[in-house]
């Protein structure tokens, strides 16, 4: 039963994010889901041009922006099916939830990780390139 509850909660707190949680810390989101040991199976599929968008994006032939919406699908559905986070480098996790699962700007998420704008979008990209690997 407590299972069946995380696993609302994380499914929950994946998707409202960018709505209702977006003002939460994305370190204390990370936080949660680093310490939510339930596996989600999400129903989002991503369509085919979706999917050459994001495969595109992860090769480095697109920027995040050309496939963001590919990339967020994606995002969700790895981090709602994975029971452990403990192989992603935590900048990486923080910046991926900042950026791309609450939708905050990537000079917000470069003053959240503490780095200048354009290493804040390389983190990111590295750590979606990690998560979805």
């Amino acid at each position: 039963m407590i299972d069946n509850v995380v696993r609302v909660f994380k499914w929950r707190l994946l998707l409202l994010a960018h709505s209702i949680y977006r003002d939460l810390a994305a370190e204390k989101i990370a936080l949660i889901l680093k310490h939510c040991h339930v596996t989600v199976n999400p129903t989002i599929k991503l369509s085919e041009e979706q999917e050459r968008r994001l495969k595109g994006y992860l090769s480095g032939k697109l920027e995040f922006e050309s496939a963001h919406d590919a990339a967020y699908l994606a995002v969700l559905n790895e981090l709602a099916k994975r029971q452990e986070l403990d192989d992603i480098d935590n900048k990486h996790l923080i910046g991926i939830i900042a950026r791309v699962v609450q939708g905050k700007p990537l000079d917000e998420v470069a003053n959240i990780l503490e780095v200048p704008v354009d290493e804040a979008q390389g983190i990111v990209d590295e750590g979606i390139r990690e998560l979805l690997k």
